[in-house]
């Protein structure tokens, strides 16, 4: 199963979306709309370029974001990678298997076109988001 993921972004934790729009926007990225992601407690907006990598700009909503701790340690800093899989279930159950820990439930992401979705770590490899294709 995880031999069919694909690479979907990669996530960067910042402080002001509005404020690193510009960045991308001078570097040919298109910057999406923002909107709110209520179950990480974060505002997201993707930035595309065409044979480019997507980066998902994360910025929290308040104090209680996850995100937050991430900023407060490291500044504005690339955090996770996200893949695509055809199934989340089987994913998760192979990514147990390497050793990778589930730190929550499954959800849907509003900033991942409502793809249910989930962020694992592992210890050798770090933060990865999966999400059901």
């Amino acid at each position: 199963m995880l031999k069919e993921a694909k690479f979907h972004h990669i996530g960067i934790a910042v402080l002001s979306i509005d404020a690193i729009k510009p960045f991308y926007t001078a570097m040919g990225y298109e910057v999406s709309d923002t909107v709110i992601e209520p179950v990480q407690l974060v505002k997201v907006a993707y930035a595309r370029k065409g044979g480019c990598p997507v980066m998902e700009l994360l910025e929290p909503l308040n104090e209680k974001s996850p995100v937050q701790n991430i900023l407060k340690r490291m500044g504005n800093t690339p955090y996770h990678v996200c893949f695509e899989v055809p199934n989340l279930s089987d994913a998760i159950k192979e990514a147990r298997a390497w050793g990778f820990l589930p730190l929550a439930k499954p959800v849907p992401g509003r900033g991942l076109d409502n793809a249910m979705m989930l962020f694992l770590y592992n210890k050798n490899v770090g933060l990865i988001q999966i999400m059901e294709k």
